[in-house]
């Protein structure tokens, strides 16, 4: 997906911290665009908050045949102010990368995002809109490689890095090593395993099928 960032918006009031999220789309609106049968889904925890140790984590989603031309990211602190927003292309992507920019992210502090498949242009009460959470924490973590770009690593160190960032619970940093390694090495037996493993961790094994190339 190729994609276009605006400048941020202006206030739209306070947000409801701690509002549920939604992380599978459903119901008679996910018939609108959608071609294959098969949900938008994000990979985020159960509770909808990923938290992670990182200024600009990023944020994926699987996403179905679509007959949408565009899919809108957009994230927002808890004042209602967009803190980050962009315009992707929809293309054959099945596992969609929506990465932050630098210094996104203040610590210890929320932000919401939302994530909108654009199905009609002039009716936006059809777009199939998902929303979540993040939140940056000063982690104790202590790993030489902690804050080394996992794509540095051999797959073995990035399996082992993502295990020890979902031991400490930092759920988004752990989501992004394994999607990384597995849309990089679907083929490989560690990954897959790594790959399923994740899904189970994020109740999403029944939604989404192991192989996402095959299914969506």
């Amino acid at each position: 997906m190729k994609s276009s960032t605006q400048p941020p918006a202006q206030s739209d009031g306070p947000l409801r911290e701690g509002l549920p999220g939604r992380r599978i789309s459903g119901g008679s609106r996910s018939s609108a665009c959608l071609t294959s049968g098969q949900p938008v889904v994000a990979l985020s925890p159960t509770n909808h908050l990923g938290v992670t140790m990182r200024d600009n984590p990023a944020v994926y989603f699987a996403m179905p045949a679509t007959t949408a031309h565009t899919v809108e990211f957009r994230l927002r602190d808890t004042a209602g102010t967009s803190v980050y927003q962009t315009v992707l292309d929809t293309d054959e992507q099945a596992l969609v990368k929506v990465q932050l920019p630098e210094q996104s992210l203040a610590r210890d502090q929320r932000y919401q995002w939302h994530f909108s498949v654009v199905c009609d242009a002039q009716d936006r009460s059809q777009n199939i809109v998902l929303t979540g959470w993040l939140r940056r924490v000063s982690s104790e973590l202590s790993l030489g490689q902690s804050e080394v770009s996992a794509a540095e690593l051999a797959l073995s160190a990035q399996l082992e890095l993502a295990a020890a960032y979902q031991t400490a619970g930092l759920w988004s940093d752990a989501i992004a090593v394994v999607s990384d390694v597995y849309r990089q090495y679907p083929n490989n037996e560690a990954a897959h395993r790594a790959w399923l493993q994740l899904l189970r961790s994020l109740a999403l094994e029944s939604v989404l099928e192991p192989s996402l190339a095959a299914s969506y």
